[in-house]
This record gives C-alpha cells, structure tokens and sequence, in this order.
C-alpha cells in the first residue's frame, strides 16, 4: 500500500476511536472520570491542532460531553489550557458543540477568565 493509503486509513482510525471514547464520556459521571484519569486531555492539543477538520470537530464534541459533566471535569478541561485553542476552531466546527462547551465552562469553570 502505498504512504498516502496509510495516512488516510490512519485519519479514519483516529476519527474512529475519538468518537468511541466521545461515546463513552456521554454516559455517567464515573465513566467520564476513567476518561479523564487516563490523561486523554493531555493529548487533546494535537487533536485539536490536527490538519483535517474532521479530527478537530470530534475532538471539541468529545470535550463539550466532558463539560456536560460535573465541576471538576468542566475545571479539568479549563485547566488543561485548551480553551483558547476551541476558541481558535469556532469558526470550523460546529457552533453548538462548541459554543456549548463555552458556555459549560463559564458557568461552571473557577478560573477560565485568565485563559482570555
């Protein structure tokens, strides 16, 4: 197979497993929170930074299910400093994943104002 192949079939798996993980943090609190224990928002940045559009719109839905979720997830989020990178995305991903997930974390979040 050849490189271009590869990368395409990489793309679709990382899509893929994004959306399996988003799935599960749609459910209970206590399931987000094996999520988040696993260090998943320590690799967020290359998700949200990544080259296709597709990657960076699962990846702010999978964060505004985790800002659906108690204080401390919502503060997990805030502090791991990817809110101003969101905010950069806005106007390529879906404005309701997003602006909800803005939202969520104004009114929840304890020190989100000194990320803008």
């Amino acid at each position: 197979m050849s490189k271009q192949i590869w990368i395409i079939i990489y793309i679709q798996v990382q899509t893929a497993a994004l959306r399996a993980v988003g799935n599960i943090v749609t459910g209970t609190d206590e399931q987000t929170q094996i999520v988040l224990d696993s260090g998943v928002l320590q690799q967020m940045p290359a998700l949200l930074s990544h080259t296709k559009e597709k990657i960076n719109k699962e990846a702010v839905w999978f964060l505004s299910n985790i800002t659906a979720g108690n204080q401390q997830q919502v503060q997990a989020v805030i502090d791991a400093g990817l809110l101003p990178m969101i905010v950069k995305l806005l106007d390529k991903v879906c404005m309701c994943d997003g602006g909800y997930l803005l939202k969520k974390t104004q009114l929840l979040g304890a020190n989100h104002r000194r990320y803008f």
